[in-house]
């Protein structure tokens, strides 16, 4: 199922005001324009624009203001394409959210080189979406009753900021809000423009930052400008003061390397302060970074991607760390609390480039204390360091610690222990359940059953218990709401993921999967929750798993690969006859689960770069690719197994023409219909002769044909 920011109406609305803004500067040639309706504001055949807009009319501040005079609770402010000079900072308002034309976004900058920031205290209830800001800040301030709350940031571009100071430059700062979405939105800085931050929140409640790109753009362009550091978030020692419930999930971070730097250390006069982390994160409870790729930042003491210091329940899986890993800190500053507690580092994947670690620095996975005896208790408490990946050198490194409060398993490399007590234990490396999250992640879908896309994510300590946090859509905006969570969780669950679809058929994606436990007899099973646009309806979806160890592996899937119109799951399992495609396949209120065949002829590049679900021969129903081998030598290729709609074929050879880099592996595949022909294609970053470009396979139904371009198509 499709979705789109926005109900089907609003984008009927959408496309009858495309071509209006001809009219301001940078706004398009008014010769190539449709006729305008000056009483509507949209073309004159099209359809008024819903009445709760109320429509910029004029590129500067002036407009702006009237435009958000005439607003009130639940309007929008909609800026037509063109680009908006701007000498006041935007009158932001409670219950009043902004849009741009999304199909051409439109340009807010400053008059003049001055960054302006637009700074609002008390803030509450609004949704900044399709717009583009240029040398321009947001300052969102709330109380400490945190009764400042939804605040969103969608499909937005921030873009060529100035930078006065290394840390206080961040495009948007959050503080103590409740409840923030920040998606599908890029903070860039140009090639000469370095420092800075791109995202910060401060004291920030059940906050997400999912699918967007900080220090690049959309087209993973190369030869930005870079951030100190991507993404801050930070909070201190009280209930009040701390971070709580912030999901970072799906987003790309990157620094360009080694570029002049202007800046040096207000300690010392000298050192290389240019740099701090990908992802900065300290005085938190419960966060989660998950499926991240980041790269650019340097292995030293001020670098690595990602850093994480005195926090307790934090998850860190199946991200992309390249050039630098992680480290884990508990650093002595008053008031923040003083200790790293029921911490899971599990999955990631290390692409460190360097010979074999000599230093803290290099290692990849680190944790170290800076003050106290290494054998004082209460600063460590179970930290789980398992199941890592790492493709080119490193090693795991413990230093000034109690060394018996980790574990330490499945990770390739070299385990080394310095200026500690005790060892790590090298087995059991899993959180035991009062304090794990298995359901990690923040999920999209259709829950409120609009037609527009919402968020879900699990938060485990609720007033009421687990509840769901969702953030749905409402008109161009979003409300917040909580629904009962009633999770129950086996100890597998976490191996087989969360995943999201149409699985009861009622034709909306408003449903999440995971394998569980159901009943007063605790069964283990498929667990569903069935949206009805109010609440999840909690059901037993069968029983039967028969997993692999290739199932950990490769993954579960979610797709229609019966073409019934419900998503089913297919993985790597067992069946009577040895190893098989295993397909769940949805009945509406159940799974009914069988073997689809085998086939697969897995290489080395099949982990690295995944299983993809598709349409790739266009026949309606959803089908596999991997990189594998095939032919009677098993050569790689791309490895094509179609659905027959109960079963996979023995998988065609779709061509090689990979094209693979460094870059390929470390930021993945994208898949999605490039040519618009109904059959779905393969992209991602490549060589195309000897340049760095999008490389797309492009589905002819029974092979790939290889198109290059600088742009993303999906």
């Amino acid at each position: 199922m499709v979705l789109e920011h926005g109900s089907k109406a609003l984008a009927l609305a959408l496309a009858g005001l495309i071509g209006c803004s001809g009219t301001g500067e940078g706004g398009g040639d008014d010769s190539t324009s449709d006729p305008v309706d000056a009483s509507t504001g949209g073309s004159a055949d099209a359809s008024p624009p819903p009445e709760h807009w109320k429509i910029v009319d004029g590129f500067d501040s002036q407009a702006i203001a009237d435009a958000f005079d005439r607003a009130g609770p639940g309007d929008t402010v909609y800026f037509p394409a063109g680009t908006y000079r701007l000498t006041e900072p935007l009158p932001l308002k409670s219950s009043v959210n902004l849009m741009g034309d999304p199909s051409d976004r439109p340009v807010l900058e400053p008059v003049g080189e001055e960054t302006l920031v637009t700074r609002v205290p008390g803030l509450s209830d609004v949704t900044i979406r399709s717009l583009q800001l240029r040398n321009h800040r947001l300052y969102l301030e709330g109380a400490d009753d945190y009764s400042s709350s939804n605040l969103n940031i969608v499909d937005c571009r921030f873009f060529d900021g100035a930078v006065s100071n290394l840390w206080n430059g961040s495009y948007v700062f959050l503080h103590q809000i409740r409840g923030v979405l920040i998606e599908g939105s890029s903070f860039e800085r140009s090639g000469e423009a370095f420092g800075g931050r791109g995202v910060l929140l401060s004291r920030c409640h059940h906050c997400v930052v999912k699918d967007s790109f900080i220090g690049t753009n959309r087209d993973l362009d190369p030869g930005l400008g870079y951030f100190k550091t991507a993404i801050n978030v930070f909070g201190y020692g009280s209930a009040t003061q701390r971070s709580r419930d912030v999901v970072v999930v799906g987003n790309v971070m990157r620094r360009q390397k080694n570029p002049p730097c202007a800046y040096s250390s207000p300690e010392d006069g000298d050192g290389d302060v240019c740099q701090d982390h990908g992802l900065y994160a300290w005085g938190h409870r419960d966060l989660q970074v998950i499926g991240n790729q980041i790269d650019g930042w340097a292995p030293t003491v001020s670098g690595n991607s990602l850093k994480l210091r005195n926090g307790e329940l934090m998850f860190v899986e199946r991200n992309r760390f390249r050039d630098s890993g992680v480290m884990l800190f508990t650093y002595e500053r008053d008031p923040a609390f003083t200790h790293l507690e029921h911490t899971i580092v599990r999955r990631n994947r290390f692409d460190l480039g360097n010979p074999p670690a000599t230093t803290l620095a290099d290692s990849g996975l680190i944790y170290f204390r800076n003050f106290g005896a290494p054998a004082t208790a209460g600063y460590e408490t179970e930290i789980h360091l398992a199941d890592n990946e790492f493709v080119s050198g490193g090693q795991v490194w413990i230093s000034t610690a109690r060394a018996d409060k980790f574990c330490v398993a499945g990770n390739g490399v070299t385990v080394k222990v310095s200026n500690s007590s005790g060892t790590p234990a090298t087995t059991g490396c899993t959180g035991s359940a009062p304090w794990d999250r298995p359901l990690l992640g923040a999920f999209s879908g259709d829950f409120n059953n609009d037609g527009a896309a919402d968020v879900a994510h699990l938060f485990a300590e609720g007033e009421s218990g687990t509840v769901w946090m969702m953030h749905l859509s409402e008109r161009d905006g979003y409300r917040l709401e909580e629904w009962p969570g009633q999770t129950y969780v086996d100890p597998d669950t976490e191996l087989y993921g969360v995943h999201a679809g149409d699985f009861d058929g009622d034709g909306f994606a408003d449903d999440i999967v995971h394998w569980g436990r159901f009943g007063g007899d605790a069964t283990p099973s498929w667990r569903a929750y069935l949206g009805d646009g109010r609440s999840f309806q909690v059901a037993s979806f069968g029983t039967d798993l028969s997993a692999s160890a290739d199932t950990v592996t490769y993954g579960v899937h979610v797709g229609d690969f019966d073409g019934d119109g419900r998503d089913d799951l297919v993985y790597r399992g067992t069946c009577a006859d040895g190893a098989c495609w295993r397909v769940q396949r949805s009945t509406g209120t159940s799974f009914t689960s069988s073997s689809w065949s085998n086939g697969f002829y897995a290489s080395a590049e099949t982990a690295t770069f995944g299983i993809q679900v598709g349409d790739f021969d266009g026949d309606g129903r959803d089908d596999l690719a991997y990189r594998g081998r095939c032919g009677g030598e098993g050569t790689p290729c791309w490895r094509i197994q179609i659905s027959t709609g109960s079963a996979f074929g023995a998988g065609g050879d779709f061509g090689d023409a990979a094209g693979f880099t460094g870059e390929s592996a470390h930021l993945g595949i994208r898949t999605g219909d490039v040519d618009g022909d109904g059959r779905t294609d393969i992209g991602y970053i490549g060589d195309c002769d000897g340049a760095r470009q999008w490389r797309y396979q492009v589905s002819r139904g029974d092979r790939f044909e290889v198109t290059c371009s600088d742009r993303a198509a999906f």
